[in-house]
């Protein structure tokens, strides 16, 4: 008698990965303007990521802002400078601010504000300093008594950026943290660190740059 009742019979295919990761994208874009008209940021992976899938969205927003940021054409760095590409990248995704409205101050030295901040909007967060503290300390990837405008080195730089990847699953040390030697040399092999030239290493007491902290954020923000 069931089987009488029975019109048509419909076979389901379990899902694939990709089938989920195009049901995400196509919640993440609902999402993403929903967040955007009430001038919210929202990211959905990374950079590369973003650049690769551009072709499943309307208009794809920047992951850093919901408007874009004046173009990176600073007197202080050309095209061609190791640096240019980074630039250029962080300064237009509004990720790290001109020192001026014509230089970048790619040999400034870099404060911890311009390496935390990025951090927090790389997963969402805006440009707030104390929630960018708050949130990263929480997740033992920097010290809860950082200021802002700290002074960075090359071992800072090197041990927070080595704990943020180890946080958000990208190529870290082992998450043991706080070894600035070997975070140094891991980030360097993977280039996420500018050696000069002239340097046959990076000196963790050094004072780390904004270009070289712009190279890192540019590196992890292209990360598949």
């Amino acid at each position: 008698e069931f089987i009488n009742r029975v019109d048509e019979i419909v076979y389901f295919n379990q899902l694939t990965e990709d089938n989920f990761k195009g049901i995400a994208v196509l919640m993440l874009k609902e999402l993403a303007g929903a967040l955007a008209d009430k001038g919210m940021i929202s990211t959905s992976g990374s950079a590369a990521a973003i650049e690769q899938n551009a072709d499943l969205y309307d208009t794809v927003l920047s992951p850093f802002a919901s408007e874009e940021s004046a173009s990176a054409a600073m007197s202080d760095v050309a095209e061609g400078d190791w640096c240019y590409d980074a630039v250029t990248f962080v300064v237009e995704n509004g990720v790290m601010s001109p020192v001026s409205d014509t230089e970048f101050g790619i040999n400034e030295p870099a404060t911890v504000a311009d390496l935390i901040v990025p951090f927090y909007m790389i997963v969402g967060g805006d440009d707030s300093f104390d929630d960018a503290i708050a949130m990263l300390s929480q997740y033992e990837i920097v010290p809860a008594d950082l200021k802002a405008d700290d002074t960075l080195t090359i071992g800072d730089l090197a041990v927070y950026a080595d704990n943020f990847c180890y946080a958000v699953q990208l190529p870290a040390t082992e998450g043991e943290g706080g070894d600035a030697e070997a975070a140094i040399e891991f980030l360097a092999e993977r280039d996420y660190l500018h050696m000069m030239p002239a340097d046959s290493q990076l000196s963790a007491e050094a004072i780390a740059t904004r270009a070289q902290v712009a190279y890192l954020l540019t590196a992890i923000c292209m990360e598949p």
